[in-house]
């Protein structure tokens, strides 16, 4: 998605842009001409007809029309969904588990938000936990973004509840969203996320995506343990199909400060 800053005259010039209004009427100012020519000239609009393909072009349909909104341009949000999760990670600044008494939105929440979120011009939205997936109406999420046209830029997502049915379905509500999944080492990430299994369960999920045609990031978070191991780990994530890897520090909140145990050597 391309964003570009245009005046208030350039605004009110492209509102006309329609598809209808016809600029060879006289109510023009001789200004708003000058800023329709510049528009043309910079590749933003042309004129109806002048392509072949164009001869008896239509109004635009009207999800392509421009909208005014009182608030200013937010690009995105980072939406936790739940606090629930299906892992134990030793370092969850959340602390999430599997209690389903979590103070966790209901669905009706959650298309309520939605519905703000469309009213002031959002236009695409990532998920996180928690473990986003946990929840049986995460389709039901997705496919309220859709019709609402918003983007699902990026599910969050320790990568154990990918299947292939749930990107079938993403697919077919029209969105393919960016997976970033947890990676935190060759050898290592069973061990921080608790959970026997783990790392393989990151290939398998990877492998799947990518197959869909979808983008993967994965995150490594660094602690003693397993610092030595990120060219490795990289290589690796490579090979399934990931294409970045972000690495970050370890902070000695949430679970991680109440550690009794210490990395493995």
């Amino acid at each position: 998605m391309r964003m570009l800053p245009v005046s208030d005259a350039e605004f009110a010039c492209l509102e006309l842009c329609d598809g209808s209004v016809d600029f060879d009427l006289p109510f023009l100012s001789t200004e708003s001409r000058d800023v329709i020519q510049s528009l043309i000239t910079r590749g933003l609009i042309e004129i109806c007809g002048q392509t072949p393909d164009a001869s008896n072009s239509p109004a635009i349909d009207p999800a392509q029309q421009y909208k005014r909104y009182t608030n200013r341009f937010i690009a995105g949000i980072h939406w936790s969904i739940t606090r629930r999760c299906n892992y134990r990670c030793k370092h969850c600044l959340m602390d999430a588990g599997s209690d389903r008494s979590a103070n966790e939105p209901s669905f009706h929440e959650i298309e309520a938000i939605i519905d703000q979120i469309a009213v002031c011009g959002i236009p695409s939205v990532s998920l996180t936990g928690g473990e986003p997936l946990v929840r049986d109406d995460f389709l039901d999420i997705v496919a309220s973004l859709s019709d609402h046209d918003i983007l699902l830029s990026e599910v969050y997502t320790n990568g154990s509840l990918v299947t292939e049915s749930l990107l079938e379905s993403l697919e077919t509500l029209g969105q393919k969203p960016t997976f970033v999944i947890s990676f935190d080492g060759v050898g290592c990430h069973d061990w921080l996320r608790g959970i026997e299994g783990a790392e393989q369960a990151v290939e398998r999920a990877i492998r799947l995506i990518t197959s869909h045609d979808m983008r993967v990031y994965a995150t490594m978070t660094l602690h003693s343990g397993n610092a030595d191991r990120i060219l490795e780990t990289a290589l690796k994530l490579a090979e399934w199909g990931a294409t970045s890897l972000q690495v970050s520090a370890m902070y000695d909140e949430g679970r991680w400060g109440k550690r009794s145990s210490h990395p493995p050597p």
